[in-house]
């Protein structure tokens, strides 16, 4: 029985009642849960190129890339007038952008699959396995060897199937398992491709019987399905089959039901799970650790069936075009570096069930497939085109280096940068932009700072030790110039000069020298202050010890002429005590350091009636420190009181004026009574 292959993609599309907001790039619109981030357009690559056209359009086909890089599309089916016919030709995409034949196969076919072996001959070959044709479900199998450009019938598989999961084993096997019989019934059964033996071996059959499922084989060889549609409708469930043994376990079921994805090993061996829903969310992580589902960021478009889903060999995931409302052009991209999608340039034009591989370049190829017109019409194409993807963004590097700061005045330092070079080796897809945590100012000691290096999707991380301390001396202000007075010798300070400090507020401050005699004259006093940490500063000033007291002592000696009318000479260290210095406390010699300055006397140098002689010249400043002075007085009076006055200067200068006492009793051995002064001699009368 034949059917309408275009009738029979139909009832393999299930439709969806749903509001579905579309990305093209740079838009602004956002979908539901978790938006993906905006593209890189024209940054660095991004872009769809047209290449040479297929020589028949095709959709519903398989692409398989050879060792050499060109890719063998075969069958599918394409226009007629009569609808869309089921093709048995093949042709090679050539790497300057050329189509070639690839010979034709021995019968037409569609919605089979394909996958690269090797028999044991060394030489890469393509195993086309089951389909549709004309005549209704093939469980036929066919090989085509590039070396010859030519095709082979390999081994009949078991079950006739189409719409089922073909997975390459790492011992170079291949899985079939799934689909639908001639009866559009779902199939639990599973065999395995021997290319080595060109034999089908049965195998253990699935727990639950899916077709349009996703397959994918795990980094420890085992292979993950998921999803599809079963007999009773849309599934979510998943289960593992294992090699080794032959058997199929259930693992964890996905959030959403799933038909007609595509599945991707990440990096790190995990799964993801795109499109094939109805709704949010457009994708999921699977964890072969743990056996279980978790949402990935949200995909830009949902829902998106029969895309072109090609996991790149840098680890991203590009997923193009499908059928949603429409048939798209619209492409994103997932990188698990980044943890989210990019949306990137759509496609030239609208494709579904189109055949797609990544070429050794990396560029992705992209061909035939549905194509949807403006008017809404469907078209078979056989155009091609090419995407080449930016790089892989690169993680900025962060480089980090400890700083050591100088505190301030507030004990404290300025913000500064840890950065020492940190960049981004490929400068995309945003500037990068440098943010430290956290700002100054600083306090003393160590203060841990982050750096973020962020180009707009990765960041680069790293720390550094700010550390600021305490070189900066303490302010010390010392007094103005001292002066002291010399007491026996010298004189005695104590001094102290006024500190602060930028960190520890006060400063250990000392002095010196300080608390001991100085010696009369200039002393260089130097204070130094000292901080908490150690820091010094240091002023002097002068401290002078001076004498500005007068010579003390001098007293009179009470000295006593008796009565016989002769000048006496009469020094005044006769008359007059000894003096001493106030500084150095020594005596001072009155001879070298005292002047007379008058003589007094109480009686008159001559007094009537020749009562005291009758004599002129009783006192005569003979030398500045001698007198003579007349033994005489007058009879008649209580006695005769000379007083000589003087001056008296210490070796600094200092004066003392004191005088002395030389009396002339009235009668040997008496006394005189001293009297107002009534005649004086010297220049300071």
């Amino acid at each position: 029985m034949a059917h309408n292959s275009r009738s029979l993609a139909g009832a393999l599309v299930f439709t969806f009642a749903t509001s579905i907001t579309f990305f093209a790039c740079n838009s602004t619109a956002t979908p539901e849960p978790d938006p993906v981030r905006p593209g890189s357009s024209n940054l660095c690559g991004d872009s769809w190129s047209a290449t040479g056209s297929m020589q028949v359009g095709r959709y519903i086909a398989t692409a398989t890339r050879l060792g050499n890089g060109t890719v063998v599309v075969a069958g599918g089916a394409t226009d007629s007038i009569d609808g869309d016919l089921p093709v048995a030709s093949a042709e090679r995409y050539n790497l300057n952008g050329t189509w070639s034949s690839a010979g034709t196969m021995s019968g037409p076919r569609y919605w089979h699959s394909a996958a690269l072996i090797n028999d044991g001959t060394n030489t890469e070959k393509v195993l086309v396995i089951g389909g549709r044709d004309f005549g209704g479900t093939l469980k036929t199998a066919e090989i085509y060897n590039p070396a010859t450009n030519s095709w082979s019938r390999a081994a009949d598989m078991n079950f006739a199937r189409w719409v089922f999961q073909t997975t390459a084993l790492s011992d170079g096997r291949v899985l079939v398992s799934g689909g639908l019989d001639d009866g559009f019934n779902a199939l639990k059964t599973a065999e395995i491709y021997d290319p080595q033996r060109n034999t089908w071996t049965r195998t253990g059959d699935m727990q639950v019987a899916r077709y349009n499922a996703g397959a994918v084989r795990l980094s420890d060889g085992r292979v993950l399905f998921a999803g599809g549609t079963s007999d009773s409708g849309l599934q979510l469930s998943a289960e593992i089959f294992n090699p080794a043994t032959g058997t199929w376990s259930a693992t964890g079921s996905m959030s959403v039901v799933r038909n007609a994805f595509g599945m991707s090993v990440l990096p790190d061996g995990k799964v993801l799970a795109a499109g094939g829903g109805a709704d949010y969310p457009g994708a999921e992580i699977f964890n072969p650790a743990t056996g279980t589902w978790s949402l990935s960021p949200d995909m830009a478009l949902a829902p998106r069936w029969y895309s072109q889903t090609i996991p790149l060999a840098d680890g991203r995931m590009l997923v193009a075009g499908g059928i949603g409302a429409r048939r798209l052009d619209e492409a994103e991209m997932y990188d698990q570096a980044l943890g989210h999608w990019t949306q990137i340039n759509s496609m030239n034009i609208s494709r579904t069930q189109a055949v797609s591989v990544e070429l050794p370049d990396g560029r992705i190829l992209v061909a035939g497939g549905q194509s949807e017109l403006p008017d809404t019409s469907v078209i078979i194409t056989n155009s091609a085109e090419t995407y080449l993807p930016c790089p892989p963004n690169q993680r900025p590097v962060a480089i980090c280096a400890n700083r050591t700061l100088s505190a301030g005045p507030t004990c404290t330092a300025p913000t500064t940068s840890v950065n020492n070079g940190s960049f981004d080796p490929d400068n995309q897809p945003l500037p990068l932009v440098i943010t430290e945590s956290p700002l100054g100012p600083y306090p003393l000691g160590n203060t841990m700072v982050n750096l973020i290096a962020d180009d707009g999707n990765l960041q680069g991380v790293c720390s550094a030790t700010v550390r600021v301390v305490d070189n900066t001396p303490p302010t010390i202000a010392c007094p103005s110039h001292q002066y002291l007075e010399c007491v026996n010798g010298g004189a005695t300070g104590t001094f102290t000069a006024q500190a602060t400090d930028n960190c520890s507020g006060s400063s250990t401050v000392t002095c010196s020298p300080s608390g001991v005699k100085l010696p009369l004259g200039d002393t260089t006093v130097t204070c130094s202050a000292r901080d908490a940490t150690g820091n010094q500063a240091a002023c002097s000033f002068t401290a002078t010890v001076r004498d500005t007291q007068p010579p003390v002592g001098g007293t009179s000696r009470g000295m006593t002429l008796d009565s016989s009318g002769s000048l006496v000479e009469v020094s005044l260290m006769d008359c007059a005590n000894f003096l001493v210095d106030a500084c150095s406390g020594r005596e001072i010699p009155l001879k070298d350091h005292a002047v007379i300055t008058k003589i007094t006397s109480d009686e008159v140098e001559d007094a009537p009636g020749g009562s005291d002689g009758s004599t002129l010249g009783d006192m005569v400043i003979k030398k500045p420190w001698l007198a003579l002075l007349r033994a005489e007085r007058d009879s008649t009076h209580d006695g005769r009181v000379y007083t000589i006055h003087y001056q008296a200067t210490d070796p600094q200068g200092n004066h003392t004026n004191s005088l002395c006492k030389v009396t002339v009793p009235l009668t040997s051995g008496g006394t005189a009574i001293e009297g107002p002064p009534l005649y004086c001699v010297g220049p300071n009368c």
